[in-house]
């Protein structure tokens, strides 16, 4: 019985696995912040490290991501450096929205990463708009897009 699934090299999976050790870190140490005051906001990943670090890898850098909260390893697998997850986290001159978004709504044009929106009715809005740009033009410029959704638990 043959397989639709594409092996993942070792270079890969290693790369994988650091992407989801080195967030779990950082989840501990900007998760600890908030609890000390020194950052407002902060939603940790645990539990789910796996499917934003195999969803990244199956994207290109052209692709588009429209996350929510818990994405932050699609943008560690597309280079995103810890200091500009820092920066970003304490709104300071290096932030590249000018502390003007609440932690941990990160984005990144660079890396085809929109910015967090709190609300799932803005992200809807714009994939629909993003949609439909994409049917009407005349050049083929979106080959996927990504946008992810989270519901709560109880």
């Amino acid at each position: 019985m043959s397989s639709k699934f594409k092996q993942v090299s070792e270079e890969i999976a290693v790369k994988m696995y650091s992407d989801m050790v080195t967030l779990q870190t950082m989840d501990s140490i900007f998760y600890e912040a908030q609890r000390q005051g020194r950052i407002s906001f902060y939603a940790t990943t645990i539990g789910e490290e796996a499917i934003n670090i195999a969803s990244a890898a199956a994207l290109t850098i052209d692709d588009l991501v429209f996350p929510q909260y818990r994405e932050p390893r699609v943008l560690l697998w597309r280079g995103f450096s810890l200091q500009e997850f820092a920066n970003q986290c304490f709104g300071n001159k290096d932030d590249y929205g000018k502390g003007r978004q609440m932690p941990i709504h990160y984005g990144s044009h660079k890396h085809n990463y929109f910015t967090v929106a709190a609300t799932i009715a803005v992200i809807l809005k714009r994939h629909d708009v993003l949609c439909r740009v994409g049917k009407t033009s005349t050049a083929s410029i979106i080959k996927i897009d990504m946008s992810y959704f989270h519901t709560l638990r109880k």
